[in-house]
């Protein structure tokens, strides 16, 4: 009967290679010594600073009057996100906005001094107008009201990508596509913005063959949001720590 040995390994963004040059969301990792016959791998922590913008460069844009309106990135809530969008509504389409939120309904109401439409993601492709309730286009008014609950909360998981581990994983991540044939891991967010996300798997992941990696395999590891954007961290980093079980 084998013996079953149990290797620890640590991927840290902080020390990845080409720091200045790449982002830690996306990078190439190498280990520092070999591994075979790998049978399972553990995830047994992973830490990932909550410093993303939940508002940022991929949603972040809406569309009102056929002008693009841009809100800067952040973490915002209904009530600080108010003044902001309303300057910068009044600085693109001119008039005078007004906006209120709702803490009984969740819904955002935008009124404005002369008629407005706003088109919803579907029809423009902008993802602010999902985001503060606006998933139909509206007709020419001067108060709308959002046909869906406001959602400033940011992603409710993240998607850890590790493609060179993924080739050999027993059971795919199943999805809509194969959008996720590479995802290693789904990571619920548990933390508030400026918190520490953190999560551990149970079970290990269970792989077809035994499989090696050595010290020139480069490994690319990717941290998406669940639209597949790759995380903006701002300057911070995080950290994967595993355990390669071999026979």
């Amino acid at each position: 009967m084998s013996t079953k040995e149990r290797i620890s390994a640590v991927i840290d963004s902080r020390v990845r290679p080409n720091y200045n040059t790449t982002a830690a969301g996306n990078f190439v990792w190498n280990f520092d010594k070999g591994a075979t016959r790998i049978t399972e791998i553990m995830i047994d922590y992973i830490s990932i600073p909550y410093t993303y913008y939940a508002i940022n460069s991929t949603n972040n844009q809406i569309v009102i009057n056929s002008q693009t309106i841009t809100v800067t990135p952040g973490n915002y809530t209904a009530t600080s996100l108010i003044p902001v969008l309303i300057t910068a509504i009044d600085g693109v389409i001119g008039g005078t906005t007004t906006i209120t939120y709702s803490t009984t309904t969740y819904k955002f109401t935008i009124t404005h001094s002369a008629a407005i439409t706003i088109q919803s993601e579907t029809t423009s492709g902008l993802r602010l107008a999902t985001l503060l309730g606006y998933r139909v286009t509206t007709g020419a008014g001067t108060t709308h009201t959002s046909d869906s609950v406001a959602n400033l909360a940011g992603p409710p998981y993240l998607l850890l990508e590790i493609p060179y581990f993924a080739k050999a994983k027993q059971h795919k991540t199943m999805y809509a596509d194969d959008t996720m044939r590479n995802v290693i891991q789904t990571i619920p967010v548990n933390a508030e913005p400026g918190g520490e996300i953190t999560f551990s798997r149970i079970l290990p992941i269970r792989l077809n063959y035994k499989f090696s990696i050595a010290s020139t395999d480069n490994i690319t590891i990717k941290l998406y949001d669940d639209r597949f954007n790759v995380i903006d961290l701002n300057g911070e980093n995080w950290s994967i720590h595993l355990t390669f079980i071999t026979e």
